[in-house]
């Protein structure tokens, strides 16, 4: 069986296949940018500007952005205020903390972890 790739990014699809495209990325969505604040990483604001930045990486690396992050809102039954948070790909969640402020010490500890395994498993 052969099978042919085509990029849909220049064809006008129906909005059902939109959806269904949209639904097999948001798959590889499974972590939430909040997390990241609840574990100490950043504030709020401040990681709304790392997120930018890590969005950027992508852009000008030519990595499609919409592949590793997704703007979510939530609300809860409270009635309190509707918050905005990203929906982020592994890929993304690891950048996202590469781009954290190294002054925090548990974001310092994961950017030296990281950079120890890449080195262990990628140089000769």
């Amino acid at each position: 069986m052969q099978f042919q790739l085509i990029e849909t990014d220049s064809l006008k699809l129906s909005p059902e296949l939109d959806s269904f495209i949209e639904a097999l990325r948001d798959k590889e969505l499974s972590f939430k940018a909040s997390g990241l604040i609840e574990a100490g990483i950043d504030t709020h604001d401040a990681l709304q500007n790392v997120i930018e930045r890590a969005m950027l990486t992508c852009t000008v690396s030519g990595i499609d952005v919409s592949e590793h992050f997704k703007r979510i809102f939530i609300s809860n039954s409270n009635g309190d205020p509707v918050v905005q948070d990203w929906m982020l790909s592994k890929f993304a969640y690891i950048l996202v903390i590469l781009n954290s402020n190294p002054a925090n010490p548990t974001v310092g500890k994961i950017q030296i972890q990281l950079v120890r395994n890449y080195v262990m498993h990628s140089l000769p």
